[in-house]
């Protein structure tokens, strides 16, 4: 299960050039892993957060192939931050009720 929000704090529509995704994602093998990025221009950060050292340290080692998909799509991937906090992994899922259906973005996902 993959729970999205994109985050616009001044306006209702959202600015691709400055604007915040928060995603936590339930998995089967790696428990819940709760990522926030932030895109500033083409530059890109993301902060991920984990239950344990184990998942920790395989999202680090894959940083690199997040980097160069990243590339390929011209964005920058300034800083990729992973934590182990189980408490933002326990995020509660959110609505976005001030955004329409026709404000949300296409999102390229590869699993």
């Amino acid at each position: 299960m993959i729970e999205a929000a994109l985050l616009d704090h001044n306006a209702k529509k959202i600015d691709p050039k400055d604007t915040q995704l928060i995603m936590s994602f339930d998995t089967e093998h790696l428990g819940r892993i709760a990522v926030r990025m932030s895109i500033k221009d083409k530059n890109v950060e993301f902060l991920f957060n984990t239950n344990n050292d184990e998942v920790k340290s395989m999202v680090a080692g894959n940083s690199k192939e997040l980097a160069n998909a990243l590339a390929q799509k011209d964005f920058n991937a300034t800083k990729m931050q992973v934590n182990v906090n189980p408490s933002m992994c326990a995020i509660k899922p959110f609505l976005i009720p001030f955004l329409g259906i026709e404000d949300l973005m296409k999102i390229d996902v590869s699993i």
